[in-house]
């Protein structure tokens, strides 16, 4: 048997319209829920995410705060090195210039006028004057030869200097005293 439908066709369209609304607007209304979903998680896991970001940039912060604190160290402890060999080093070439300076101008004799005494290098120290006479140089450079850490002494120049009177003859020198490598305090 057959199932009779005595319902005008109008009246099924009609039912059947209804029908397709309402899964249309459930269909709607679970997409709807389902959009809301997803903006919600993914809204959520930005902010998840943005905080991790943030928690890894605070750890390398960090990181290289302990990293920057322990290259100063290593600085410190470079410089301290750079130091301590400079330190040794000059320990092991030391110069009283004090005593050297003081024994050099005992030495000078009053014939002789010494104008500049200064020491050039590490190891060599100038000295330049004038004198009456070519002798007194020549003793004076005798007389450094004896002062312990004194390894040369050499003339630099000695000059016939003008002079206003024919009775005085004055002469300019310079003596480069050098100094001993390993000398003592």
């Amino acid at each position: 048997m057959r199932k009779l439908n005595l319902l005008p066709k109008e009246i099924l369209i009609s039912q059947q319209n209804k029908r397709l609304i309402l899964v249309c607007v459930f269909i709607g209304g679970v997409l709807v829920v389902l959009l809301i979903f997803a903006v919600v998680a993914t809204d959520n896991s930005i902010l998840f995410l943005e905080n991790e970001i943030l928690k890894a940039q605070d750890d390398i912060a960090k990181i290289k705060s302990k990293l920057q604190g322990k290259n100063d160290d290593l600085i410190i402890l470079r410089d301290f090195e750079k130091r301590r060999f400079f330190y040794n080093e000059r320990l092991k070439n030391k110069t009283n210039y004090y005593t050297v300076l003081a024994n050099i101008i005992d030495l000078v004799p009053e014939e002789i006028n010494i104008f500049y005494v200064g020491i050039e290098e590490s190891n060599k120290i100038k000295i330049t004057g004038f004198t009456p006479s070519h002798i007194h140089v020549a003793l004076l450079m005798n007389e450094f030869k004896t002062i312990e850490g004194i390894a040369d002494v050499s003339l630099g120049y000695t000059r016939l200097m003008d002079s206003k009177s024919a009775e005085i003859h004055n002469y300019d020198f310079e003596i480069i005293i050098e100094l001993a490598k390993e000398r003592q305090q």
